[in-house]
């Protein structure tokens, strides 16, 4: 509820308690009678009904603006509280974009590291005019072959990826009896 809607029930609230209690005042007061006419009431009890609407007139008056200002208390309280809560959010917000951040520029420079190592091994590798290769544990899979393959066997690297044990048929068959044990 807004306060502003919470503030007009308060007042109209109080506004027709006072005009009721005022109207009960004044018709007692004037002697109007609207219950019995024809009927004396004594001074004291007509001073009793003043008291009586007077007090409806303040517990009127007081008891909408009590209940006013204990909503907008409240309200207050939790907007404060809303208004931390936010603002710790925030801050939690920023420093985990910021970790973010710098995370991910570490792992730009370390990419660019490994991408540059990887760049240096290759040109390494391609320039060794000896034969090697990088193969799974079984040997059935290369995974890489160095373009020295081509010079000493005479083959394409390609044909050592589309058979990987090809180069096996050309050792020399006096080399036989190493080759088993070496593969």
């Amino acid at each position: 509820m807004s306060m502003d809607k919470s503030l007009k029930e308060v007042l109209s609230a109080a506004l027709a308690t006072v005009v009721t209690s005022a109207l009960l005042v004044m018709v007692w007061e004037f002697s109007i009678e609207p219950f019995l006419p024809g009927s004396e009431e004594s001074e004291g009890e007509k001073w009793r009904f003043v008291m009586v609407a007077m007090g409806a007139v303040l517990v009127g008056i007081v008891y909408p603006c009590y209940r006013f200002l204990k909503s907008s208390r409240q309200q207050i309280i939790t907007q404060a509280q809303l208004k931390k809560s936010r603002a710790e959010l925030e801050a939690r917000v920023k420093q985990r974009t910021s970790d973010l951040a710098a995370t991910s520029d570490e792992l730009a420079r370390e990419a660019a590291r490994h991408k540059q190592t990887a760049q240096l091994l290759k040109r390494m590798m391609d320039s060794i005019d000896e034969v090697f290769w990088v193969s799974d544990a079984d040997g059935r899979t290369m995974r890489y072959v160095s373009p020295a393959y081509q010079k000493v066997w005479g083959k394409s690297c390609d044909s050592l990826f589309n058979d990987p044990m090809g180069f096996v048929n050309t050792i020399h068959p006096e080399d036989s009896s190493q080759r088993r044990s070496l593969l």
